[in-house]
């Protein structure tokens, strides 16, 4: 039998029920007790259901995203596409619970990067395609062994390759940005629902702090929606692999990248 989480109905009678005894308990007792409520109130109240909020918004956008595999898997399929969503929703829940009301367990978080504000960058900002400069071949041997003819049919060779390597980051600069868009717009409202006031109360930094957060939460879920299709790709699935994807992609990653992920001991 699967064990139900404690609602917040449950604790807030508990919390009156230790209300009407407070005052007959030893004072280390109750002072232990209410650390414990000061400790279980965001759980319950905040991560728990934000936590199934998120998980409900974000799984109809990993359906939608996929939807084109319909025709061509089972159930599987959406359950895997559902893991990633429970996962996300997870990282994130808990994630923001602790950096909102744990801050000591999250105030050495600026400490974990060798660089914060950079770090702070890459996941707050959109992407942005960069043109490949052109090279600087003066003094170069082979370059003044050329005559004029083949050093401008070079350069123009090497200028066109230039522009379609920049087409292609800019396209795909795009699509990551529309993708990055469409998930904070799907999660903000939840968010806010549980933690807007606590929002009035950030400075700079805990902003940073939680951009930080969602954009690495965005980070991984792109790259388990990139592992998930690549699999499928390389693999050609067709029928259920019979395990839930986090088993499944370790199972991939060992097959085809030995070097980089030896097999699992048994």
């Amino acid at each position: 039998m699967k064990k139900q989480q404690m609602t917040k109905a449950e604790l807030r009678q508990i919390e009156y029920e230790f209300g009407e005894y407070k005052q007959v308990l030893p004072t280390e007792v109750a002072d232990l007790m209410e650390k414990s409520f000061d400790l279980l109130r965001p759980y319950i109240e905040i991560e728990l259901p934000m936590y199934e909020d998120l998980k409900v918004v974000l799984n109809e956008l990993v359906q939608r995203k996929f939807s084109w595999m319909d025709a061509q898997t089972g159930t599987w399929w959406k359950r895997w596409l559902s893991e990633i969503a429970d996962k996300t929703a997870k990282e994130l829940s808990v994630t923001l619970t602790i950096l909102i009301y744990y801050p000591d367990r999250a105030t050495n978080r600026r400490d974990l990067y060798d660089d914060f504000e950079k770090t702070v960058a890459f996941y707050t900002k959109p992407r942005e395609a960069r043109r490949r400069e052109l090279p600087d071949w003066t003094g170069e041997k082979f370059w003044e062994e050329l005559d004029d003819e083949k050093r401008n049919e070079m350069i123009e060779n090497l200028k066109k390759d230039i522009e379609e390597e920049y087409e292609y980051e800019k396209s795909a600069c795009d699509k990551y940005n529309k993708r990055r868009i469409a998930f904070i717009e799907t999660i903000q409202p939840i968010l806010f629902k549980y933690i807007e006031a606590q929002t009035e109360e950030f400075d700079t930094e805990m902003w940073q702090h939680y951009g930080l957060t969602i954009g690495s939460v965005f980070y991984n879920y792109e790259e388990n929606c990139s592992n998930l299709e690549y699999a499928y790709d390389t693999d050609e699935l067709t029928e259920d692999p019979g395990v839930n994807f986090s088993t499944y992609h370790r199972q991939f990653c060992e097959k085809y990248f030995p070097t980089i992920y030896p097999p699992t001991q048994p």
